[in-house]
């Protein structure tokens, strides 16, 4: 069998962001105004949206951290994310250091 593929010493390997520090960073993106999934994900420094950043977008959203900005059409082409009043207190708080 011949390898034509990269040796795994050759492949780079892009730091993945933990958990909480992907959440903080979408919460951070979305005071500037709803956004997309792929607009987050490239405000994010990624190519295309990634399971990771699916599993943060529903969770956040499981919180009321945030929420469609079509929420009866939750799979419309146009769907973007903002934050809630609870989003937006949880930024505050984390912006004062009193992180709840």
């Amino acid at each position: 069998m011949i390898w034509r593929g990269k040796l795994p010493e050759q492949i780079k390997v892009q730091p993945e962001l933990h958990r909480g520090d992907l959440e903080l960073r979408v919460i951070n993106l979305l005071a500037d105004g709803p956004m997309s999934r792929s607009e987050l994900s490239q405000k994010l420094g990624q190519k295309k949206p990634t399971g990771h950043l699916y599993n943060v977008i529903r969770d956040l959203r499981d919180a009321q951290i945030i929420e469609y900005t079509f929420p009866d059409k939750p799979r419309s082409r146009g769907q973007q994310y903002q934050l809630t009043d609870k989003g937006r207190n949880e930024l505050a708080n984390l912006k004062s250091g009193n992180a709840v």
